[in-house]
């Protein structure tokens, strides 16, 4: 990878070419968890792409999709600034800056794409995420969830809280019925609109949050959060972890990338 950075900087390549290329670079070394690099790189691409967005011989028009690349690599600039998650040193200062970036990245998107459209609301996740790992504010960040889905449904945030949990107390009645395969169709029945073709961003995200949220829903302070809001006893939240995580698992046929991740937190929760 350094062989690629110094052929890149003597390249003589256009600047949209370059700033596109140190994004990739800052991808993969961000999947390779070399954070440090992944950092660097993104810095590189982000230096770039705001000088182009500044650049007057561009009209609007033109502007558009230089600012999505922007959006995009300070999304994964901000993934890589929060680095390993089970490092907890330093982790809400690194939360703090990422947050930063990826509050950033969404604005962006939503100035670009509008609010209800699918990458904002993905940069929107991103940006809570960053918010959680700095406070540990679980009550929050559930909250912020419920208001993503809300927009993206086109509803009113009661009513997804209504519908959420109500699908949820169907979904652990089926798996403490002993009807994984119904269990496992009611939680489909919820998030097909979510995951529908017009949402690849969503689809993309979809398995590895899911699986999120069936291993956090275990956790004492998740289960009382989670219980709180959408009326579940504690047995309905135990209930509908494994069908939450096997559906997860069966949507990484959208984005195989996940498919390790998913796979462990099922195993974790089939224990």
């Amino acid at each position: 990878m350094e062989d690629a950075e110094l052929r890149l900087q003597c390249s003589g390549l256009s600047n949209q070419f370059s700033a596109a290329i140190y994004s990739a670079l800052g991808k993969v070394a961000k999947g390779w968890h070399q954070y440090d690099r992944a950092t660097n790189w993104l810095h590189h691409a982000e230096a770039i792409w705001r000088e182009l967005d500044k650049d007057p011989k561009f009209r609007s028009s033109q502007k558009a999709p230089m600012q999505r690349e922007l959006a995009r690599s300070l999304d994964d600039l901000a993934w890589a600034e929060l680095g390993d998650r089970q490092q907890t040193n330093g982790l809400r200062e690194r939360a703090l800056k990422a947050a930063a970036a990826a509050r950033e990245a969404y604005e962006i998107r939503k100035n670009v794409d509008g609010e209800t459209n699918d990458a904002t609301l993905c940069d929107y996740g991103d940006w809570l995420r960053m918010r959680f790992y700095a406070s540990g504010d679980v009550l929050s960040l559930v909250k912020g969830y419920v208001g993503e889905l809300a927009t993206a449904m086109g509803q009113e945030e009661e009513a997804v809280v209504k519908v959420m949990g109500q699908s949820l107390k169907d979904t652990a009645n089926l798996a403490l019925a002993n009807k994984p395969e119904q269990a496992r169709a009611q939680v489909w029945k919820f998030l097909a609109p979510l995951v529908a073709e017009n949402r690849p961003d969503f689809r993309r995200r979809m398995p590895y949050a899911l699986a999120q949220v069936a291993e956090e829903s275990g956790q004492p302070g998740w289960g009382f959060i989670l219980g709180r809001i959408f009326e579940l006893s504690g047995g309905e939240i135990a209930a509908v972890r494994l069908p939450l995580a096997e559906v997860a698992l069966e949507m990484t046929q959208w984005n195989q990338v996940d498919r390790p991740k998913v796979t462990t937190i099922l195993a974790k929760i089939r224990q």
